[in-house]
Order: structure tokens, then sequence, then C-alpha cells
């Protein structure tokens, strides 16, 4: 993931290009959403990993009970802060309104 989020957040525009087409590689908004993109896909892997290890080591079913509870908060800051950010920054601010909610 980090890797990714490193070169693909620099090289976009390129990746754009090939794949999309030159209207696509041209396109800010659609630039900066693909590397705002690549650097949710770290954080992604961080929380993955992170999770994966929390839920491990939870010993009992309250444990695991309380880890549902914190899900419901982070969908619920999720509700409160996506609407914002898209209306602010489009795109990109979804991708945020994600990143942040993890």
């Amino acid at each position: 993931g980090l890797i990714f989020a490193c070169l693909g957040s620099n090289y976009a525009d390129v990746l754009l290009r090939l794949l999309a087409g030159e209207q696509w590689g041209q396109s800010e908004k659609a630039i900066a959403a693909l590397s705002a993109f690549c650097m949710y896909t770290a954080a992604l892997a961080m929380n993955g990993m992170t999770e994966a290890f929390v839920y491990g080591i939870a010993q009992s079913g309250d444990e695991v009970g309380k880890l549902s509870f914190a899900h419901a908060c982070v969908g619920g800051i999720f509700a409160l802060i996506a609407p914002p950010l898209v209306k602010s920054r489009g795109t990109v601010g979804l991708v945020l309104a994600n990143t942040i909610s993890m």
C-alpha cells in the first residue's frame, strides 16, 4: 500500500492518460481523485491490519460487541462528515471522508 501511495499519487496523470485517454489524463479533478484514492489504499491497508489484530486478541463476546458498537459509531461519523466534504471537495472529499472514518 505504501509503494502504491507514493508512486501512484505522483503518476496519476500518466496512468490516466495510458488507461483512459488524453481527456481523463488532462482532467485535474480526475487526477486529484486518483491521487487521493492511491493514498486511501495505504490507509486501508493499515486499517485492515489493525482491525485484524484487534479482533484477533479479543477474548470475549463482550469485547467483540464493543468493537461492533465502535464500528457503528464510525459509520455515524462518516454520515456526518461525508456530505460537507463532498460538497466542498467533490470526489476527493468522499475519499477523504472514508479515510477519516476509518
